[in-house]
């Protein structure tokens, strides 16, 4: 069997879709699974049934959103309890950038509206952020990366937010820490170094918080 003959087929509107299309390849190295209560019930909302399971990848590859690069060579694991979906993870690569941790729920398999949150730390090189944005809807992003260019490696929290049922947008977030961090600006042709500070990236929108620089 494969993983998407595993999933339940009583799941909501969009959500077995989305997990058919995002789990793209790998190996499973482990599944155990508990289930009892008639089938057609599931998920049961008196909790008089019980559905839990664990399913354990070898180097998935994960399209978390079709627009997004992919979530490559991943050990992820699945833990399906009740009516939720929960995902964890250590290691991955999202082009050049490393995921050092990943931690995604999807809080209700039947209800597509409240869709998937997945929050991860990242790191990477600083020539790398800029190719993940250059593959992502996030094309002003691309372009502010291109004017302000950082020179030192990069640490940071990525967050999304994906709704299964298009009813509303998928909501992306990422903080990083500048303290020490070196920036070249082509348009002045200068660099500078962080004293301390925070950049945020919210969806479309580049800023920064408590921003000192050195010149």
């Amino acid at each position: 069997a494969t993983a998407r003959d595993l999933l339940p087929l009583a799941m909501g509107e969009g959500v077995r879709d989305y997990l058919n299309e995002s789990l793209v390849a790998g190996d499973i190295r482990g599944l155990e699974v508990l289930w009892r209560g008639p089938l057609q019930h599931f998920p049961d909302d008196d909790m008089a049934g019980v559905f839990n399971a664990r399913v354990d990848f070898a180097g998935l590859d994960y399209q978390f959103q079709a627009d997004w690069p992919m979530l490559q060579d991943t050990p992820l694991r699945l833990d399906f309890y009740q009516h939720g979906l929960f995902m964890f993870s250590d290691a991955g690569q999202l082009i050049d950038v490393t995921v050092d941790a990943v931690r995604a729920k999807i809080p209700d398999l039947t209800d597509g509206g409240r869709g998937l949150q997945l929050q991860s730390s990242v790191s990477a090189p600083a020539g790398s952020l800029k190719p993940v944005f250059d593959a992502s809807p996030l094309q002003s992003v691309a372009e502010t990366l291109t004017q302000v260019q950082p020179r030192s490696a990069v640490t940071g929290s990525f967050n999304l937010d994906i709704p299964f049922d298009g009813s509303r947008d998928v909501d992306v977030s990422v903080r990083t820490d500048l303290a020490g961090q070196e920036f070249y600006v082509s348009a002045i042709d200068q660099s500078f170094t962080v004293k301390s500070g925070t950049l945020m990236i919210d969806n479309a929108q580049v800023s920064t918080r408590d921003l000192i620089m050195n010149w």
